[in-house]
């Protein structure tokens, strides 16, 4: 009689991820609280801010007062100023896209098989209002638009330029890298008022994402009044700092906010330092782990820390190819990594789907991950990431 072996891989394990399809979890996991063993959804606050990116010259950045690798915030005049600018000088627009740190977190969720929300405020009669909400529906998001407080501003757009920069290392070698530089006018999408049907809506998911450019003066109550909400239906509140600028100028009330609401803190490295005034990461992981908080914290090529209230680990980066857009890296990671702690609680698997998500972005123009995202986690690669326990 032939026998018949079937073998058992880590690979046809963790075929789970894959968010789309039903699965059910063992006792153990399904007594574990905040494992959701439905399809998830996660609703998040974000900029909702217009996207163009643009191929430009290194010349052409610091002709209009930028500076390579550098996000700033410009006034409606340098809007319009940046915009004529990039029509005037022919600049190559690679696309598109909805914007915002939240916003694009919660596309790729959504290209991960979760049920995602936006909420934010936008005008959605002007240009740049109208093309933001309509592809947001092509990626699979649903959105409410929040009442603003001031609309004269019109909708949000962000400018970024993509350049080839040329450095000089120390034994007089040249070398290139992409650089992302970045202007942005906050428009309408950072003023918002949020009443009970909006909170009601946001604690239907299982968890609250709040972006760290929402913590201006017109935005800031709104995020608490919803972070309380979610919180009290039992659900869980994460913050994306999304952006040095925001550490910087809104630390006071971000670190209200994570005292008081947080669960996930989500940001990088710089990020991190300037919120628990620390000097290294692990010494600003240990503050937010005294909080009883867990989260990740980016490094760019050194990879990536994942803790939670007992410990930390650093997760490789991945192996990609061909680095073509920086935009939304950090908001795919954040992706992974809630997709998988709301499916497992694992913090080490999160850390690795986050770093794959990040690296799929990296190869693409856009902040939006390609279509074979689903079927590379369905492969496992992601598991392939290394990692190590640093206490």
């Amino acid at each position: 009689m032939n026998k018949i072996i079937i073998f058992i891989t880590p690979l046809m394990i963790n075929l789970s991820v894959l968010f789309s399809m039903e699965t059910e979890c063992n006792e153990e996991n399904s007594q574990k609280k905040h494992l959701v063993t439905k399809k998830p959804m996660v609703a998040g606050a974000s900029n909702f801010i217009l996207d163009q990116i643009h191929l430009a010259t290194s010349s052409f950045v610091r002709e209009h007062g930028l500076t390579e690798g550098d996000t700033i915030l410009i006034d409606t005049a340098q809007k319009e100023a940046l915009l004529r600018a990039a029509t005037d000088s022919a600049l190559p627009l690679l696309m598109q896209s909805s914007g915002g740190a939240v916003s694009n977190t919660l596309s790729c969720l959504a290209r991960l098989g979760i049920h995602a929300r936006a909420m934010g405020s936008a005008v959605a009669g002007d240009v740049f209002g109208g093309a933001y909400l309509a592809d947001l529906t092509r990626k699979g998001v649903e959105y409410r638009l929040t009442e603003t407080i001031d609309p004269s501003q019109g909708s949000g757009a962000c400018y970024i330029f993509i350049t080839e920069a040329e450095y000089v290392n120390t034994d007089g070698s040249i070398s290139k890298k992409i650089e992302r530089t970045m202007g942005t006018h906050i428009g309408d999408a950072g003023s918002i008022r949020v009443y009970q049907d909006d909170i009601d809506w946001m604690s239907e998911a299982d968890m609250f994402i709040a972006e760290g450019y929402l913590f201006c003066e017109t935005a800031r109550d709104a995020m608490f009044e919803l972070a309380a909400g979610v919180k009290a239906k039992g659900k869980l509140v994460t913050l994306s700092i999304a952006a040095g600028f925001c550490a910087t100028t809104y630390k006071e009330s971000l670190n209200q906010f994570i005292d008081e609401q947080v669960d996930i803190v989500i940001g990088d490295k710089s990020e991190a330092l300037t919120l628990t005034n620390r000097t290294d990461v692990r010494d600003a992981i240990a503050a937010w782990q005294a909080m009883g908080k867990k989260g990740a914290i980016t490094c760019g090529i050194e990879g990536a820390y994942v803790f939670d209230d007992a410990k930390i680990y650093h997760i490789e980066p991945p192996s990609i190819g061909t680095v073509i857009d920086a935009t939304g890296a950090g908001d795919g990671f954040a992706a992974g990594f809630v997709a998988e702690i709301l499916k497992t609680g694992d913090i080490v698997n999160a850390g690795k789907l986050g770093a794959y998500c990040a690296g799929s972005v990296l190869q693409v123009a856009g902040g939006y991950p390609p279509e074979s995202l689903a079927k590379d986690i369905a492969l496992g690669l992601p598991w392939f990431i290394l990692h190590n326990e640093i206490n």
